[in-house]
């Protein structure tokens, strides 16, 4: 009777030495995951705000995408007579991935002699290098005017030829 009581009274202190080292051992890992999810539920909240007072999200483009996209509002608007392209290729610049070096290329296919399209289509493309040397945050800008010297087609009835073509190349650090 005696040795039963004495196991008695041990398995009743070792359970309860067991239940009270669980307990501080799940407050601890309770408190951790507590904090995890309020973490993580406070990064949430903070993002769709930030998403919400946006205008507009774009994310961060790549040196591809944002030459496909550059080339497809090109296609798209002409460059030199619109303003909205402007602000969209702009905002695409403005959101590239990587550091990179913008090269445009100014084709200007005038009546004229071939002095004078070398003339225009230098000044017109100084004139953009300076509008996107000031909205964006690109480094290096090289603006190159071509005259009529690079025609798209070679035939004279293809209308307008002028063009503008803008290629971006990444800057190896």
């Amino acid at each position: 009777m005696k040795l039963g009581f004495i196991l008695f009274i041990f398995l009743i202190s070792s359970l309860l030495l067991m239940f009270i080292t669980l307990k501080m051992t799940l407050h601890d890992l309770r408190s951790d995951y507590t904090q995890q999810v309020r973490l993580s539920n406070i990064q949430n909240v903070c993002a769709k705000e930030n998403l919400r007072n946006r205008k507009v999200y774009i994310s961060n483009y790549s040196l591809a995408l944002a030459s496909y996209e550059i080339a497809s509002v090109l296609k798209a608007y002409p460059l030199l007579s619109k303003e909205k392209s402007l602000r969209k290729v702009t905002t695409i610049l403005n959101h590239l991935r990587d550091r990179a070096v913008l090269n445009i290329e100014v084709h200007q296919y005038a009546e004229g002699s071939v002095k004078k399209n070398l003339e225009v289509s230098q000044k017109n493309a100084d004139k953009l290098k300076r509008y996107l040397l000031d909205k964006t945050n690109l480094i290096f800008i090289s603006a190159i005017g071509f005259g009529a010297t690079l025609p798209l087609h070679k035939e004279k009835d293809q209308g307008n030829k002028s063009r503008i073509e803008m290629n971006l190349q990444r800057i190896n650090e």
